[in-house]
């Protein structure tokens, strides 16, 4: 299996974004046009703090969001290998 630079971010049946690294510790997410031609441009589609539009926006409060804290994170990052848990682990020890 080979590693992707970027994961694509689903709700339901719709695949709404992909999200990648970037320079420095930042995650950038771009919403997909399947995203774009099922909701309204500017409703909080994932987030209140990533409302849908054509643009780049940083994704890091949401995937940190997502991810767990402290010794679970560095935990899971060691024994999954997991790329995002991997990305933020790197320069967030929370």
């Amino acid at each position: 299996m080979s590693r992707s630079d970027h994961l694509t971010v689903w709700l339901g049946d719709v695949a709404v974004a992909t999200v990648q690294p970037s320079s420095g510790d930042r995650i950038l997410l771009r919403y997909s046009d399947a995203a774009l031609d099922t909701w309204t441009i500017n409703q909080p589609v994932l987030s209140c703090a990533l409302l849908l539009g054509t643009g780049t926006l940083d994704a890091v409060p949401f995937i940190d969001g997502l991810l767990p804290e402290g010794d679970t994170r560095r935990s899971a990052n060691s024994s999954t290998g997991s790329t995002a848990i991997r990305w933020r682990s790197s320069t967030n020890q929370n």
